[in-house]
């Protein structure tokens, strides 16, 4: 953990370090509100049958 924290403090504020936050952003796309409200809306628009 500390060598982490160690590169953490050696890349801040390089292209590295905005790269990496760049990426970390992607990774939570899929929980941002605009992306869950497509995903309501088409469900709520587009219902399919449930199977019992």
């Amino acid at each position: 953990m500390r060598h982490r924290i160690g590169w953490l403090t050696e890349i801040a504020g390089t292209g590295e370090h905005a790269s990496l936050i760049t990426e970390c952003l992607r990774h939570l796309d899929p929980f941002r509100l605009s992306t869950q409200l497509e995903v309501l809306d088409y469900l709520l628009r587009h219902p399919e049958p449930v199977q019992s």
